[in-house]
C-alpha cells in the first residue's frame, strides 16, 4: 500500500443501474468518469460495486457496507424500482447517501421528498447520468480525508 493509498478516505460505492448490461457504458463508466471523479476528487479513494437489476441492487445494499447508493429509478417497465432501493438504504446503519438517477421532473419532486440527492438527465445540465455523479460525489467528499 502506498502512502498516498494510506492518506486517502475510501467509500464504498454500489451503483445499481439497468445500463451496465450494456459492455460499452460499463467501459465509459470504468475508464472515462472514474478517471474524471478522480481528478475531481482526489482525496478520496472510490471502490464501485456494479449491479444490473435492483434485485441484485436491493441484496447488495442489505449488506450495508457501502456508504453511497447510486440507484437508477428504473430498471424495468414496472418503473420507479429505484424507489425499492431507497427504502431497503433507509433501514441500513449507517445510513448511506443515496443519490437517484431520472429523466423526470415529478420524479426529481418524489425524490426530493425522500430526502435523496438525484441525478435528473432530461432538464439539468448533465449530458450523462455520470456527469451529475461526479458532481454531486465531489460536492460531498471533496477535500475529504481519512
Amino acid at each position: 500500500m502506498t502512502n498516498e493509498t494510506q492518506t486517502k478516505k475510501t467509500l464504498e460505492i454500489l451503483f445499481g443501474d439497468d445500463q451496465f448490461g450494456d459492455a460499452s457504458t460499463r467501459y465509459c463508466f470504468k475508464n472515462d468518469y472514474q478517471s474524471a471523479l478522480k481528478e475531481r476528487v482526489p482525496s478520496v479513494q472510490f471502490n464501485w460495486t456494479l449491479t444490473e437489476g435492483y434485485e441484485e441492487t436491493i441484496r447488495e445494499v442489505q449488506t450495508g457496507k457501502y456508504n453511497v447508493v447510486v440507484s437508477d429509478l428504473n430498471y424495468t417497465n414496472r418503473g420507479e424500482e429505484g424507489y425499492d432501493v431507497i427504502a431497503k438504504a433507509s433501514n441500513v446503519q449507517p445510513k448511506p447517501l443515496v443519490i437517484l438517477c431520472t429523466a423526470s421532473d415529478s420524479k426529481d419532486l418524489r425524490a426530493k421528498a425522500v430526502g435523496t440527492d438525484y441525478i435528473a438527465t432530461a432538464n439539468e445540465k448533465y449530458f450523462h447520468k455520470f456527469d451529475g455523479l461526479i458532481e454531486i460525489l465531489a460536492k460531498h467528499f471533496k477535500g475529504e480525508a481519512k
